[in-house]
């Protein structure tokens, strides 16, 4: 009977544990929610430099960044101009909405894109990443670009931020100009 009776005891526990009155209900753990961003401000005005120069200066209706203040949403009115190493502007930038990753300062814009280059040159489109170290503008959505008298739509395209060495992904349709004036 000795070598029976931990076998009861064991048998009991088990019993007692495992019924309905000790079981534990497995409720799912709530899913972590998505921190808003919290609203910096309205018409709001963002300045980058490099190496002590004025570099770019954004511009929004409102701005939303994240905790560690990396991340940026941008919503209405936004206007990026981009300034070169003398001081000029090279291009502005303006969208209705916009991404902005300011630790690898990348900036996604969307929302009827235009891109005007200090030659008056223009890029619209849905869709555009400037990137600013290495200062490119990039799109895979169909894009009009007007430059030198010239028209052209295509879809996607790379180019520089002045519009100097653009590279056109497929071009759908244009219309260009011989000759000089």
């Amino acid at each position: 009977m000795g070598s029976a009776l931990p076998i009861l005891l064991v048998f009991f526990f088990y019993s007692i544990l495992s019924s309905p009155l000790f079981a534990q209900s497995e409720t799912p753990l709530p899913s972590p929610t998505p921190t808003p961003f919290p609203v910096l401000g309205k018409q709001v005005e963002i300045r980058g430099w490099e190496e002590g120069e004025l570099r770019w200066v954004l511009r929004a209706a409102e701005i939303k960044f994240d905790k560690e203040g990396n991340q940026a949403i941008c919503r209405g009115d936004i206007e990026l101009v981009v300034y070169g190493e003398e001081g000029t502007v090279r291009s502005t930038l303006k969208a209705q909405s916009a991404e902005i990753d300011l630790e690898r300062k990348n900036f996604r814009f969307f929302d009827s894109v235009e891109v005007v280059s200090r030659d008056g040159d223009r890029i619209l489109t849905e869709e555009l990443i400037y990137r600013d170290r290495v200062k490119m503008l990039e799109t895979k959505s169909v894009t009009q670009v007007f430059f030198n008298g010239n028209t052209l739509e295509c879809e996607g395209l790379t180019s520089d931020i002045d519009f100097e060495h653009p590279e056109f992904y497929r071009i759908i349709r244009g219309s260009f100009r011989i000759g000089s004036e």
